[in-house]
């Protein structure tokens, strides 16, 4: 049994030197794609990323202005000046009739 195991290992594959060489390039040009498509997925990941900042910052601002808006509003007694945009079309929807 012993001789059985040292024979299968000892024995070739059998592939020429060539397709060896060939299967070698075909791995070697997966591998690249692989490592380009990784690359691109954080290259990705960093502009997505940058885009939620922005979008966030976007969002604080506003979220700012409504506020400074709404103390306008009361300080100087303008309740219609801050409307949500339901309310806006609705007094809008009434100066048209």
């Amino acid at each position: 049994m012993r001789r059985k195991m040292n024979k299968q290992k000892d024995e070739k594959i059998g592939f020429t030197k060539d397709q060896m060489i060939q299967m070698l390039r075909i791995l070697e040009k997966n591998n690249n794609l692989v490592l380009a498509i990784e690359e691109a997925h954080h290259e990705n990941n960093v502009d997505y990323m940058k885009l939620e900042q922005q979008l966030h910052f976007e969002k604080w601002k506003v979220n700012y202005i409504s506020r400074r808006l709404r103390w306008v509003a009361k300080h100087y007694d303008l309740p219609n000046i801050v409307v949500t945009e339901e309310e806006l079309e609705e007094q809008i929807r009434k100066t048209e009739n």
